[in-house]
């Protein structure tokens, strides 16, 4: 038996329970004011790093574009992170405000 396959499932296992983590922690945050493509965003991001993560046990051993995949997703996230640290982010909640630019309205 060879274990080459192992030590990208154990990275991608890693990255995807810090994706679980954040969604967990950012939904946390969503109140009734965020819009629903944002909440039903992260409800999907969450399934998808859960089977992403347990895929060793459901179907086979992940290789290192997964890893990728699972590493540009975090990295993502916590670009964002400064932007949910005090709740949602305004652009999550509504349209942004374009009248309120002198450039746009006329």
């Amino acid at each position: 038996m060879t274990y080459d396959g192992y030590l990208p499932a154990g990275v991608n296992g890693l990255l995807s329970a810090a994706i679980v983590f954040i969604c967990i922690c950012r939904a946390r945050k969503i109140n009734r004011t965020v819009l629903w493509r944002v909440r039903v965003g992260y409800i999907g991001l969450l399934m998808g790093a859960a089977a992403n993560g347990f895929s060793p046990w459901l179907w086979e051993l992940p290789s290192w574009p997964s890893v990728a995949f699972a590493f540009a997703v975090v990295l993502k996230l916590a670009i964002e992170s400064r932007d949910w640290r005090d709740g949602p982010p305004f652009t999550s909640t509504g349209p942004a405000p374009l009248g309120d630019f002198p450039e746009i309205s006329q």
